[in-house]
């Protein structure tokens, strides 16, 4: 009866789960697709990837400060493992005294055969910057077009956020003020703001990844929700080792382009490494079809 069970479930997600034209059929409340956290093993590994598929995940890996236990060679490992085409890190450190002088997020692509990169500072940091990052593997997703950066310089400690545009989609990934509601509310009106008047009318899906610092149902996230469509699991990101809340989260911009949404879950385990001593977050995916 469990293999039965087991079976329905993989045949449900084997069919189209979301439109992704910017609204949800089932309204903005409607939690994502989530696989299944008990997926048996194959021959892709722990997260199998259809052909044709965009893989967006976020990540925030605490700077590599959280362990002792920990190196980017992890990280590129981890996301090697989990097929990822595009990644939003959050909390990067790059040229700091902390890290050794280590640009963290060229050691991380360096160890993904191919990959490139594109760092955005929030703040100078013990000699050198910290900040976001987005990594990407331009043979599935091409090139960077365009790109610009949305500071916030009043935060309790100053975020940025970083945007990328392919030919295909945009990605932008944000670290969100971790003090203040009134300030996270300020800094999602003018995520929107800016998003909005840079892609509305082109066309393409524009999302939006990164550690929110709020829960999904919290005042800020439900403003950004006016405009944008929670697509990733509505599961625990935080904290690794006993997750509890989820902060951690991937959005869709309404009406920015077609797509379809096949599959998201929160990565709680890994061949490569150990989750809870990598970083104090969890990896989440999304699976988008960008052909429908």
């Amino acid at each position: 009866m469990k293999m039965i069970v087991r079976l329905f479930a993989y045949f449900l997600l084997s069919v189209p789960l979301m439109s992704c034209s910017g609204t949800d059929a089932g309204g903005k409340d409607l939690p994502a697709p989530e696989l299944p956290s008990d997926q048996e093993q194959d021959q892709d590994g722990l997260y199998a990837k259809d052909e044709g598929i965009l893989r967006l995940v976020t990540y925030n890996v605490g700077s590599f400060t959280k362990t002792e236990q920990t190196s980017c060679s992890m990280v590129s490992d981890m996301m090697t493992e989990v097929k990822a085409d595009v990644i939003s890190f959050n909390e990067l450190d790059r040229n700091t005294v902390r890290s050794g002088r280590t640009d963290q997020l060229a050691e991380i692509a360096g160890g993904m055969d191919g990959w490139k990169y594109v760092f955005a500072k929030a703040i100078d940091f013990q000699g050198g910057e910290y900040g976001n990052g987005i990594a990407y593997n331009p043979e599935t997703v091409g090139e960077v077009i365009s790109q610009f950066t949305i500071p916030f310089p009043d935060a309790a400690e100053p975020r940025v956020c970083l945007v990328l545009e392919f030919g295909s989609f945009v990605f932008a990934s944000v670290h969100l003020d971790v003090a203040s509601q009134s300030e996270r509310m300020a800094e999602v009106e003018e995520i929107t703001r800016r998003m909005q008047s840079a892609f509305a009318g082109k066309g393409k899906p524009v999302f939006l990844a990164g550690d929110m610092n709020e829960l999904p149902s919290d005042s800020a996230i439900m403003e950004l929700r006016k405009d944008w469509s929670l697509i990733s699991a509505n599961s625990p990101t935080f904290p690794s080792d006993a997750p509890k809340t989820c902060i951690d989260m991937i959005f869709l911009m309404d009406d920015s382009g077609r797509c379809q949404v096949s599959g998201t879950q929160v990565c709680t385990r890994f061949n490569s490494a150990n989750t809870a001593v990598v970083s104090d977050h969890l990896p989440v995916y999304v699976d988008i079809n960008l052909t429908n």
